[in-house]
């Protein structure tokens, strides 16, 4: 038994309760809101509240050329969390674009990374979302972090507090001379890409959005099941894209508790990640995969896509949204940055995008729509 589909996909154009279908920009914004109160609560248990409390300190001024180093202090006004930012800023001075990505507890941002960014005139900010909750394999004590402590009674999930960290990021690039605002772009990898995805989906100052690798709960599709060929498969490999109870099992809490009575029943559920990538239109968004990378279902990820497409389409914004694929399995490297700097100089600039915008993997997927 190979690929498959476990249940019809969606339909991200129709109204609950059998209410229609969106003909026109004005009933998209009404369905909008009708996926973040609905899709968005039930898979990563809704977004925390918007703060009370916000206060920006500069710790340290490098200027153009130099790193700029910030704390933001945020939450209510009785109890408050605090998030280390550090901006690489291009030898430029004035105000530029930025690339924000919160996968600072890892070892993704290297110099060749910062280099690249700066060459493009643009600014890199990095911060570690762990700050706000912590990134921890069966987490004992899973509540035990700050934001929880600010709101007791929270019903996020990680993956939602970690995109609530990057939006308060936004805040502070909003604040800052430095900052483009108008050119503001998100990225991560893997649960990183998660997190990028549902923030962008989530915050309209985000103009760019790239999600890598981020499977299940991300740019994956949860009716869609992936399977290793035979030939790939060796000892403690995935043999197939990741599903709701693999997430459950490895990292309880990432998504809404609610997620749990879909363990099981992938094919039932009443959304997809389509819905999150529409959300997003009109505005830029790219996942960029690895063709061996079966956990994080690459096939999976096109199918939302092309089912996202129908949005930006009514939108008319149909060349905003874009697939990459490279050979390799989950990794993120060089060249992943450099597919979203690319978009950027296209849109900022007027760079012509390359051939690698235009490619058209796994097209077979287009029948399950």
């Amino acid at each position: 038994m190979g690929d498959r589909m476990l249940g019809k996909l969606p339909d991200v154009m129709a109204f609950d309760n059998g209410g229609g279908r969106v003909k026109c920009a004005a009933d998209w914004q009404r369905r909008r809101r009708e996926i973040i109160d609905g899709a968005v609560k039930l898979c990563y248990g809704g977004m925390p509240p918007e703060p009370e409390y916000f206060e920006l300190r500069q710790l340290c001024g490098g200027g153009p050329g130099k790193c700029d180093s910030y704390r933001i202090i945020t939450g209510t006004k009785e109890r408050q969390l605090s998030i280390y930012l550090k901006i690489y800023r291009p030898e430029c001075s004035g105000k530029t674009p930025v690339l924000l990505d919160g996968d600072g507890c890892w070892g993704y941002i290297t110099s060749d990374v910062i280099n690249a960014v700066r060459a493009r005139g643009y600014a890199l900010a990095v911060f570690d979302r762990t700050e706000v909750v912590h990134d921890i394999w069966h987490d004992p004590e899973p509540r035990d972090c700050p934001i929880y402590e600010i709101y007791p009674g929270l019903g996020s999930g990680t993956i939602a507090c970690w995109a609530w960290s990057i939006l308060r990021c936004v805040d502070a690039l909003t604040r800052m001379e430095c900052i483009d605002a108008e050119n503001i772009a998100v990225t991560g990898h893997s649960r990183g890409g998660k997190t990028a995805m549902l923030a962008g989906a989530m915050d309209e100052r985000i103009k760019f959005t790239q999600a890598n690798g981020s499977g299940a709960g991300g740019c994956g599709c949860f009716h869609y099941l992936t399977l290793e060929p035979e030939e790939w498969q060796k000892p403690c490999a995935p043999e197939r894209s990741e599903r709701v109870e693999d997430l459950f099992q490895n990292f309880p809490n990432w998504l809404g508790q609610d997620m749990r009575q879909y363990c099981g029943r992938d094919g039932e559920l009443p959304f997809d990640q389509h819905f999150f990538k529409a959300l997003v239109a009109p505005r830029y968004f790219i996942h960029t995969e690895g063709y061996s990378d079966v956990w994080a279902n690459p096939k999976g990820s096109r199918l939302t896509t092309l089912a996202a497409q129908e949005v930006y389409r009514l939108l008319g914004a149909e060349g905003r949204i874009f697939s990459h694929y490279r050979e390799g399995g989950h990794f993120h490297r060089l060249s992943d940055f450099e597919l979203l700097l690319s978009l950027m100089d296209h849109v900022i600039s007027g760079a012509e995008l390359s051939e690698e915008f235009r490619q058209d993997a796994f097209p077979e997927m287009s029948r399950y729509l």
